[in-house]
């Protein structure tokens, strides 16, 4: 194996120069988990409310890792029924090697 696949939730983006608050609730060997992870909210990732945005980021092993492949999902509705969406990654995380 030479990457893996961690799944990031947010409760801020990250704004101008501020980096985004975060934590990384789930690492995963295949993609596939990881958006399963996500798209199911397993365990509850959102956290009824907690965490309004999250990215699956393939990362590799090693000494900072540059990591281009990320996917990028935002909650829609209720924290009842809603769910995260995959989404077009803000500009604002352009900068930001997470």
């Amino acid at each position: 194996m030479d990457k893996f696949y961690r799944v990031i939730t947010f409760w801020n983006l990250p704004k101008g120069h501020l980096p985004p608050n975060y934590d990384t609730p789930a690492y995963y060997e295949n993609k596939n988990d990881a958006i399963k992870c996500v798209k199911e909210n397993c365990c509850d990732i959102y956290e009824a409310g907690s965490y309004p945005a999250a990215m699956i980021i393939e990362t590799p092993f090693g000494p900072y890792p540059y990591c281009p492949n990320r996917w990028y999902f935002e909650w829609e509705g209720d924290w009842k029924t809603g769910g995260y969406i995959e989404k077009k990654e803000p500009k604002s995380f352009e900068f930001w090697n997470i």
